[in-house]
């Protein structure tokens, strides 16, 4: 029951967002997007095509980015990193727990994973690596 609530529901965003993206004007789709949790950006991204997709994430906020990477598929997180840049990347993890860091670091270029483990205390970058483990 609480799957065909979810369902319906992502069915009428996705419907409203479609409608928002057809007008062609961003600022009601990153209202609509900026209301959503990031589990249900998620979802959303997962059922647009990549065309899509790459507008609707360019319109997250970036505070949400590590939050959303974490409820995407390995090919949809591959296709966002994919467009985004290092730095971008960086500020889009900094703040995950350790262990969402640890599901996500597989998928990071090995530049960001150096640069994100520069960037941690040796308390967490320990416990990233037991995580890893």
């Amino acid at each position: 029951m609480a799957e065909a609530i979810r369902h319906d529901k992502t069915t009428r965003q996705l419907k409203l967002l479609s409608q928002a993206l057809d007008s062609g004007r961003l600022g009601p789709v990153r209202r609509l997007v900026n209301t959503l949790s990031p589990a249900e950006i998620g979802n959303l991204l997962e059922s647009l095509p990549p065309a899509r997709r790459a507008v609707v994430w360019g319109l997250v906020d970036a505070e949400d980015d590590g939050e959303v990477l974490l409820h995407v598929g390995e090919e949809v997180r591959e296709s966002l990193l994919a467009d985004m840049d290092p730095d971008e990347i960086i500020a889009a993890v900094e703040d995950l727990d350790i262990d969402d860091l640890a599901d996500l670091v597989e998928d990071l270029p090995d530049t960001v994973i150096e640069e994100v483990l520069k960037s941690m205390d040796r308390e967490n970058r320990e416990r990233l690596e037991q995580a890893l483990s």
